[in-house]
């Protein structure tokens, strides 16, 4: 193109008798402003006339993804991307009296700037998708894989044409030799690539998205889901810090996700205690009266002997679980475990629909306070390590407030 307006200005300021060495600097000057100018002029029709005529027929399309996509930075991206490439191709050919080192410089910074600016129009254009689908409805967890994702190859396939540039290799090579490294790369960023994995199975599998309540025993690390990405976790605690979690390290420590424990209505409670197996024994009928006409005793017998930790449980289990709160329609019982050295194990396990963390909390602890007040009653007696008032008692004979009724 410029060869042409070359000559035709160099014979014009020749006819004006203009020496040659002014020529070929006034010639060079003149090409460079008039690149320039066209630049500025195709910048000017993307940011004003084609940014106007877009917005005004994706109004007139009955659907909703041309308005997301085309949008203003959309096309700025685009315009870049236009204007990087019109200078490539015609600076170099302003530069006709350059060395060729400094041309070569130039035409490699010039094909450089061009595949930046290709990048940086596909992620704008990445992110433009992401947000469209976004507010579509569509599955945002998958989104943010693919949008992370195709960034990534992206940068990298970028990263490689410009190598490749810069190096004046072919890009075969550039792959050859990055396929040798392979190994070595590897084993330096063996942690970033298992968390790159870790995270797109982790966003592909569904087992954790934005706003889920998670805890990871092994960081000690409990709290609210507020961003999956493919690099890291974050983890909002309750106590309104933020911690950055391996997704890697969510699979190989494991973790809980109580999200599809509040998606079911139901929360489990399981928590035990111990019963001293001196205090289990056989109530007589006189001690029975005292349970006469009480709801939970319906069907019983009480005209023979009950054994005092069979009649606890079933109190347990008929105040517990006929009492509002509790799921009827999952497990609800009240079981004992295996003896021990300790005595017998007596387990609450029951679900209740307070799935709310304060509200789980309070409900758990009126059941042992339940538990705690009422064993008495049942000439039983909650096993625990000798304390000091246990020693104290002893020492002095007076133990009478610390053995079950008779």
């Amino acid at each position: 193109m410029f060869p042409e307006y070359y000559i035709v200005l160099a014979s014009w300021l020749q006819s004006l008798g203009m020496p040659d060495s002014m020529i070929r600097l006034s010639v060079t000057v003149t090409l460079w402003l008039g690149v320039f100018v066209i630049a500025g002029a195709v910048y000017w029709l993307f940011a004003f006339p084609i940014t106007r005529a877009a917005h005004y027929f994706t109004r007139k399309t009955p659907t909703k993804w041309d308005d997301y996509i085309i949008s203003d930075r959309v096309i700025r991206g685009f315009s870049f991307m236009v204007i990087a490439f019109m200078i490539m191709k015609l600076l170099p050919a302003a530069s006709l009296y350059m060395s060729i080192s400094w041309a070569s410089v130039l035409v490699k910074t010039l094909k450089s700037l061009f595949v930046v600016s290709v990048l940086i129009f596909v992620l704008r254009l990445t992110d433009t998708i992401y947000k469209a689908s976004e507010k579509q409805g569509m599955e945002i967890h998958l989104l943010i894989v693919l949008r992370n994702f195709v960034k990534i190859v992206a940068a990298v396939v970028a990263a490689i044409v410009i190598l490749s540039i810069v190096l004046n290799r072919n890009v075969a090579y550039i792959l050859s030799g990055l396929g040798a490294m392979a190994a070595i790369l590897s084993l330096v960023f063996k942690d970033t690539i298992l968390d790159l994995v870790a995270g797109v199975k982790l966003s592909i599998d569904k087992s954790l998205v934005k706003g889920d309540w998670v805890e990871v025993p092994k960081l000690g690390v409990s709290g609210t889901v507020i961003d999956v990405a493919i690099s890291a976790v974050k983890v909002r605690g309750w106590d309104n810090s933020v911690t950055s979690v391996p997704p890697y390290a969510l699979f190989s420590g494991g973790f809980h996700n109580y999200e599809y424990m509040k998606r079911s209505g139901g929360r489990r409670i399981k928590r035990s205690f111990n019963i001293d197996v001196n205090s289990v024994r056989y109530l007589s009928v006189e001690e029975l009266r005292r349970f006469a006409g009480q709801e939970w005793t319906d069907g019983l017998d009480l005209g023979k002997e009950q054994v005092n930790l069979s009649l606890f449980r079933r109190y347990l289990e008929r105040r517990l679980i006929e009492s509002s709160g509790f799921r009827d329609d999952m497990i609800n019982m009240v079981r004992e475990l295996q003896p021990g050295s300790e005595g017998i194990p007596v387990e609450i396990y029951l679900f209740t629909s307070n799935t709310d963390w304060k509200d789980y909390e309070h409900t758990q602890a009126d059941i042992l306070d339940e538990i705690i007040a009422s064993v008495h009653l049942f000439s039983l007696r909650m096993y625990q390590h000798p304390s000091g008032a246990d020693l104290q008692c002893v020492l002095s004979g007076h133990c009478s407030d610390l053995t079950p009724d008779n």
